[in-house]
């Protein structure tokens, strides 16, 4: 029967009185005895752990956690011995006795068990960050012990193999301490050992992984990168958990912002190292997607996508994380939108959504699926889809004005831009105090309160706080302003100018106004106009863009295969599809590439039902 098999619950603890009350609950449910071994509290955490029936004992802490674990397990009388940390609790603990009577009838040959541990976010609404295997269930045999003063692993007498069950499905443990408001203070005191132990020992294999753990703590990624690669190269690797290193690595160079080019040579070896990890796979096409080689891209996506679909969700080296599949999701549905597949995309951003309610990258497609309704309907539908908490809500808000949807701002949150509230009610004094001291050195919110105002009825007031404004612009673009408020060309040798400030207005103006400004191009050479043309197209405002290619002479040397690829890109984005054939036509006769037998492919698939 299961009640003659004897559990011992292990836990060292030092002010710990946060989470011991839960710990021990949660083991009286499968131990027969709880083993406290306290390393110097000066909380609460020894009386309520013997108020909760712990059998509690006291030793020096010396900077070793692997001392300190030793320790408990010789108190320990139990056959299995269950150690985990006090922020770590079975999220079934009633299983635990009945999977551990099936080893000892089943299995009598195994010792150790690793199980699947879950890290959560406490301060997030528990949101998961990562699973990995590690030991947490051993037998209690003599000669079983840990090793290490930080990071302890569990070690056989005279280094004889452990026998060990990898558990993937079974047992999940949930623990907290990398929560938000806990994981400086651990990484901080785990770099403190680290330190000690290398300044006692010298700098060995064994401790890149984690030195590479804490300089990622800390934020500082090139040292992180450092010792994230030397442990790669390293004999020593973490059972169960030894893509972490990889991870580690690719998340430094994504954030040093290192080439594309060498973010795929490694994502591609720890591809080739870890097939069943399929976060590799989607950030292989994230990257064919930032070089916009949407062939590639999606073929890689599709394939990750069939292997997170055709099995359970895995831990450790197999594990993929909310994130990245919301990243596989966001990036197919950019793909199917560029496909004019909207219905696709749609779907595309209702899975992304499920994983991650509020992301960058999916309130992006969001508002590209949504551009052609009405304001109160789009924020109707945004309230709807991603404001279910207070906290949700402030952060949409928050972005909206980050990227320049003021209209959508204001309706959402009831106020006004500061400086636009100001200026609409004439008090002008207090709008020249504020630009003086807060946007006099700040270029773009000069010019977005001016773009603003002047998208406004005219009036008396409006012009002279456009007049006030423009003598706080630089000399140059105040005279590109002019020409805009005249509705003259802007002469060629200024189109350096005419570039900048039309930056301004592409990301604040209103249609009218961009469409207003674009007439104002002078005898640009047809480098500019291409370069202002592309500027349009990343606006998707192609019908304008498509004016600025129809102004390169045929025979310039500037229509070139590049040339031919972003102009057929454009029609093909206005639906204009067997005009779109024709420039990738031409395209395909002066080279190839990725990109444009991506959108030849999409293009014959639209124009199909058109033949």
């Amino acid at each position: 029967m299961p009640e003659k098999l004897r559990i011992s619950a292990c836990v060292i603890v030092k002010n710990e009185e946060r989470d011991i009350v839960s710990w021990l609950a949660n083991a009286k449910a499968y131990a027969d005895e709880m083993i406290v071994v306290d390393t110097g509290s000066t909380d609460k955490t020894r009386d309520l752990a013997r108020r909760n029936g712990a059998k509690v004992f006291a030793i020096k802490w010396q900077d070793d956690f692997s001392k300190a674990k030793n320790y408990a397990i010789e108190q320990a009388s139990g056959d299995w011995i269950a150690f985990l940390d006090a922020d770590e609790t079975f999220l079934q603990p009633e299983l635990v006795r009945e999977y551990l009577y099936r080893l000892e009838k089943d299995a009598a040959q195994l010792n150790v068990l690793m199980v699947p541990i879950i890290n959560v976010d406490e301060d997030n609404q528990d949101a998961e960050q990562s699973r990995f295997l590690n030991v947490r269930l051993f037998r209690n045999h003599m000669g079983l012990c840990y090793r290490n003063p930080v990071h302890e692993t569990l070690y056989a007498a005279g280094n004889q193999e452990l026998c060990i069950r990898e558990e993937n499905h079974a047992l999940h443990i949930r623990h907290t301490g990398y929560s938000s408001n806990r994981v400086h203070a651990k990484v901080m005191r785990n770099y403190r050992i680290l330190q000690a132990d290398i300044a006692a020992n010298g700098e060995q294999e064994h401790h890149y992984r984690y030195l590479a753990d804490c300089y990622y703590g800390f934020g500082k990624l090139e040292v992180a990168l450092h010792y994230a690669m030397l442990a790669i190269k390293a004999n020593l690797q973490a059972k169960g958990s030894a893509s972490d290193m990889y991870d580690t690595a690719i998340n430094c160079m994504e954030m040093l912002s290192y080439p594309i080019d060498e973010q795929l040579k490694m994502l591609t070896e720890a591809r080739q190292r870890f097939p069943k990890k399929s976060s590799y796979q989607i950030k292989i096409g994230h990257c064919y997607f930032q070089q916009e080689k949407w062939t590639e891209a999606q073929k890689s996506l599709l394939s990750a996508l069939e292997e997170l679909s055709a099995g359970q969700v895995g831990n450790g080296d197999e594990y993929t994380g909310n994130e990245d599949k919301a990243l596989l999701w966001q990036d197919l549905g950019q793909l199917y939108y560029r496909q004019h597949d909207i219905e696709g995309a749609g779907k595309c951003l209702n899975e992304a959504r499920k994983l991650l309610p509020l992301d960058e990258g999916i309130l992006t497609l969001f508002m590209q699926l949504i551009q052609d309704r009405s304001l109160s309907e789009q924020c109707g539908t945004m309230l709807e889809y991603f404001c279910q908490t207070t906290e949700q809500r402030n952060y949409l808000q928050q972005w909206l004005e980050r990227h320049g949807y003021l209209q959508h701002y204001e309706m959402m949150s009831g106020n006004k831009d500061e400086i636009y509230a100001i200026a609409q009610r004439e008090e002008l004094m207090d709008l020249y105090k504020i630009l003086e001291g807060k946007a006099v050195n700040n270029l773009s919110e000069s010019c977005r309160i001016l773009i603003v105002l002047a998208a406004q009825p005219e009036n008396l007031l409006q012009a002279k706080q456009i007049i006030a404004l423009k003598k706080m612009l630089p000399a140059e673009l105040a005279a590109i302003w002019s020409c805009w408020e005249r509705q003259e060309n802007v002469p060629a040798e200024r189109y350096s100018d005419f570039k900048l400030l039309g930056n301004y207005i592409l990301e604040w103006g209103t249609n009218a106004q961009i469409a207003d400004y674009c007439q104002l191009a002078g005898d640009f050479t047809p480098e500019e106009c291409l370069e202002w043309a592309g500027l349009l197209q990343a606006q998707r405002k192609n019908d304008l863009a498509w004016q600025f290619y129809s102004a390169v002479p045929a025979d310039s040397p500037a229509v070139n295969f590049d040339f031919w690829l972003q102009a057929g890109i454009c029609q093909y984005e206005m639906d204009s599809y067997e005009v779109a054939a024709e420039c990738f036509a031409r395209a395909a006769s002066l080279g190839c590439s990725g990109e444009l037998e991506a959108y030849q492919a999409w293009n014959e698939r639209r124009l199909k039902p058109h033949g």
